[in-house]
């Protein structure tokens, strides 16, 4: 059955679905390729937590954050190097190239992006304790309780949704 109103979840795994199908011949509906991506989501975040837990007693969760950003870091910076070479390829440009990469407006985001990392961070190094001293399946699940919050901040205090019939689905 499809959905009334296709809002932009919608819109993404629609896109999959039909990228699959041109380009692999994977003939999944959109409902299938959903639960495959919600599936594949929840593997991998589930998954986020299992090296803390093989770490041992001597490498606490603590020790692992430095680490994290480091790595959080260099991917990101090989993200965007990757995007910048698939752009010069096409304009044989380093200029165009560069001016074709999206804006970092530094001057605008430089201190609320370092404030939500900051904050992200400490909540970051909580789970890390929680899942050291709780256990991954009680701890982990514990952190996961921020998207109630956020999605309850979202309807009541911003206005997101607005009527009774699309909170209750």
């Amino acid at each position: 059955r499809a959905p009334t109103r296709a809002g932009g979840a919608h819109a993404l795994v629609s896109g999959v679905a039909y990228h699959l199908k041109k380009n692999y011949r994977v003939d999944l509906s959109v409902r299938q390729t959903g639960l495959a991506m919600t599936a594949l989501g929840a593997i991998w975040g589930g998954s986020v937590m299992v090296p803390l837990h093989y770490a041992g007693d001597e490498a606490q969760g603590l020790g692992f954050v430095f680490s994290f950003a480091v790595g959080a870091s260099l991917v990101n910076t090989l993200l965007w190097l990757l995007r910048y070479l698939y752009l010069y390829q096409i304009t044989r440009s380093p200029t165009t190239a560069y001016q074709s990469l999206p804006p970092f407006h530094l001057s605008k985001m430089a201190i609320p992006g370092g404030t939500s990392g900051f904050l992200w961070s400490i909540g970051n190094m909580a789970s890390m304790i929680s899942v050291t001293h709780l256990g991954e399946g009680v701890g982990y699940s514990m952190t996961q309780s921020a998207m109630l919050v956020s999605g309850l901040w979202g309807i009541f205090y911003f206005g997101e949704i607005s009527s009774g019939r699309a909170i209750r689905g």
